[in-house]
């Protein structure tokens, strides 16, 4: 019984981060983005208590130190270098690089306020990475094993973080290497997180690695 609750709750975290996940990004205007905010902040709170129920180890929320940094910045660098090497091999077998979520996010980034644009970006950069590595690392890779953070649990909640990030039902040809690509990065925010044993080490990659990617988009917005 106690497997099935976790899946449960598992369940329940996965269906509450995809809501406000959605909730953030549809929202359009300071209040709804505000509620979106409240909206992430009790996910937040009530993953961490979970994490705090089944991690195995004493060193989820600590901050980090200058080993913790290298290996941050070092799957930084990997993740990057495998972007540009599997997205040439995309573009080279004539597979789609663009993903619905991220069409869905500049379109909706056009026309909002300074104001609005700064609330999306805390989402983007900050309230999104720290909820959704609770989720995925937290929770996925210590609820279900009893002594330590194993590759094979890093490799569930990559294969799982890349689906859920598909917005689609099925895997096909059209969509193959955008699911690679968040699988790649998924990976590597969990392979950082079993190398520190820290939370803050994945949750700092992956928001680094979400203002890495957002610059262009800025840059876009200014001059637009």
């Amino acid at each position: 019984m106690a497997i099935v609750r976790k899946i449960s709750l598992f369940i329940l975290l996965v269906c509450l981060a995809k809501w406000v996940g959605y909730t953030a990004a549809s929202a359009d205007m300071v209040p709804m983005q505000l509620l979106a905010t409240a909206f992430y902040c009790f996910g937040i709170f009530l993953s961490v208590w979970l994490v705090r129920k089944n991690a195995t180890d004493q060193q989820r929320f600590v901050k980090l130190n200058g080993h913790d940094c290298f290996v941050i910045v070092r799957n930084l660098f990997l993740q990057f270098v495998l972007y540009r090497l599997l997205r040439f091999i995309g573009l080279y077998l004539g597979l789609n690089v663009h993903s619905v979520n991220q069409a869905a996010i500049l379109q909706h980034l056009q026309g909002l306020s300074a104001a609005e644009l700064v609330l999306m970006f805390s989402f983007i950069m900050v309230w999104g990475p720290i909820f959704e590595e609770l989720v995925f690392r937290g929770y996925v890779m210590n609820a279900f094993t009893k002594k330590k953070l194993t590759l094979g649990m890093a490799f569930v909640s990559a294969l799982i973080f890349a689906y859920l990030h598909l917005q689609t039902l099925f895997i096909t040809w059209d969509n193959l290497l955008v699911f690679v690509l968040y699988f790649k990065s998924a990976f590597l925010l969990a392979l950082t997180y079993r190398q520190t044993k820290k939370l803050t080490a994945s949750m700092a990659q992956h928001a680094i690695s979400n203002a890495i990617v957002s610059i262009p988009v800025i840059i876009w917005l200014v001059n637009g």
